[in-house]
């Protein structure tokens, strides 16, 4: 007879939550995935370039802007999910192996960490945009998932040296996972510089560690940064500028010149208090982002999308897209992380004081980086802070009560992702089998082209993803050499 009391209850009915969920989650992701508007103006795009889906560049032609970014954005994921997509013929497939990398990362932070695999579930989903993120294309869930891979890989390496033993393993999921990071995006790559920099010092100042491996972790952590900066690399030297087509300032000074301005497409919020517009800091934005005190502080309405587009409509101040990890989940977390510093003993528990302060290390290092403000290019961190928690939580709380509240918090997170209309998780965003526009239809039935120069969407009407012969184009320089009714001003 099973014991269905205390513990043992609450453990089986918190597996099948996280079970339900992971489950659930996954069939949605599969059948129906979110394609928003950033894969339809230039990441599929890419992918059908670079993998030559329905002609690819032939069938395809991208407006300057774009054109600029397929010829300096990193192009790994891109590249990944282009291998799926040709290899299925199935636009769906897309998102697989964003599924295949998450399911890694449970079972990789349960390799490492050693705590119930379907405890990190809950804290996943407790977050409402790793929620969202888990069901779309975009690529900054694949980036935060291999930096946090990245970050207990190379920290199950300095453990391991205290043994005095060198982990191959753990070092080449750490090359392998922060070299992919590196070059998903630019952000990421930022990310991975930060990781590396913390495990260096925590290397550098642990008198513990076998230092007869010093080259080995040494040489890991400039291969794993060379790797890293293989995309930053290539457009320095064919740009004079790392993070082409991005313009890079300091202050007033532009350091890296670009044709995108960061700061015109990404704007830091602004407040009105006592009748002033006042501008914050980047590191007070970003603790303001994280804990969507901002929202209160603009009067933004409380909502989770994608990329938290609700924060470019405030009722005071200027636009700023804020907010997205939920803010009980976020302020709970970050207390928990500081409250463990305290907590744990150097001596007693060296490497749980590590990692919590390793990751208190990567919050306060993120919240200076360029708009830090939008949390989701920086998922890595809730991917790092949940475990680091969860495995605290586990040797010193392990119980009904904790369990009982991490299900709780993740119910809490599932219904605000569930009751907010844009989130789209359970009916979707209609793209992905949106019919095609009779002028789009009639145009290629008349002269087998159509131009539409600032129709960012248009790519979903594509032969790569329809089938449908024909060439469509986002350049203007196309729109001049067709008759009126071949091209049009075409929004989503």
């Amino acid at each position: 007879m099973r014991d269905f009391s205390g513990e043992n209850f609450s453990r089986q009915l918190s597996f099948a939550l996280a079970m339900a969920l992971l489950g659930s989650a996954t069939i949605l992701a599969v059948v129906r995935p979110l394609i928003e508007a950033d894969a339809w103006e230039y990441h599929l795009p890419f992918s059908a370039r670079l993998w030559d889906l329905g002609g690819g560049k032939a069938s395809f032609h991208l407006n300057a802007k774009t054109e600029a970014r397929w010829d300096g954005f990193p192009l790994a994921w891109e590249w990944v999910q282009g291998l799926f997509w040709a290899a299925t013929s199935s636009l769906r497939a897309t998102i697989v192996p964003q599924l295949v990398l998450c399911f890694a990362y449970f079972a990789y932070v349960r390799h490492v960490l050693n705590f119930p695999i379907f405890w990190n579930i809950l804290g996943f989903f407790a977050c409402p945009m790793l929620f969202i993120h888990f069901e779309s294309t975009y690529f900054d869930l694949p980036a935060g998932l291999c930096l946090a891979i990245g970050f207990f890989a190379l920290f199950a390496v300095l453990r391991d040296l205290r043994l005095g033993i060198f982990s191959r393993m753990h070092a080449s999921v750490a090359l392998a996972s922060l070299g992919l990071a590196g070059n998903i995006k630019f952000q990421s790559l930022l990310s991975c510089y930060l990781i590396i920099g913390i495990a260096a010092l925590f290397y550098l100042f642990n008198n513990g560690l076998n230092r007869g491996y010093r080259g080995y972790f040494l040489g890991l952590l400039a291969a794993c940064t060379v790797l890293a900066s293989t995309s930053v690399a290539s457009n320095f030297v064919r740009h004079q500028n790392p993070f082409y087509p991005a313009q890079i300032q300091l202050g007033n000074a532009v350091v890296f010149s670009g044709p995108e301005n960061v700061k015109a497409e990404s704007p830091s919020p602004t407040y009105q208090i006592f009748h002033k517009v006042v501008t914050l800091p980047g590191p007070i934005n970003f603790f303001l982002s994280i804990t969507e005190f901002d929202w209160a502080l603009r009067g933004v309405v409380p909502s989770y999308t994608i990329d938290s587009w609700g924060g470019d409509i405030p009722q005071r101040g200027g636009p700023g897209r804020t907010g997205g990890w939920g803010s009980l989940f976020a302020t709970l977390n970050f207390f928990i992380i500081v409250l463990q510093i305290f907590m744990t003993s150097k001596k007693e528990d060296e490497r749980q004081h590590q990692l919590a302060l390793a990751c208190l290390l990567l919050i306060v290092g993120t919240s200076f980086f360029p708009i830090a403000h939008e949390l989701r290019y920086w998922l890595c961190i809730p991917l790092i802070m949940v475990p680091v928690n969860l495995k605290f939580l586990y040797e010193r709380l392990n119980g009904p009560i904790t369990l009982s509240a991490l299900g709780a918090m993740t119910a809490y997170g599932v219904m605000q992702v569930l009751s907010s209309p844009f989130s789209h998780v359970v009916l979707g965003t209609g793209n992905f089998s949106q019919e095609a526009p009779a002028p789009l239809i009639a145009a290629l039935q008349k002269t087998g082209r159509y131009c539409a120069p600032y129709g960012d969407y248009i790519f979903r009407f594509s032969e790569a993803v329809t089938g449908r012969p024909g060439l469509l184009s986002n350049d203007p320089k196309d729109c001049e050499q067709l008759p009126q009714g071949n091209r049009m001003k075409f929004t989503q």
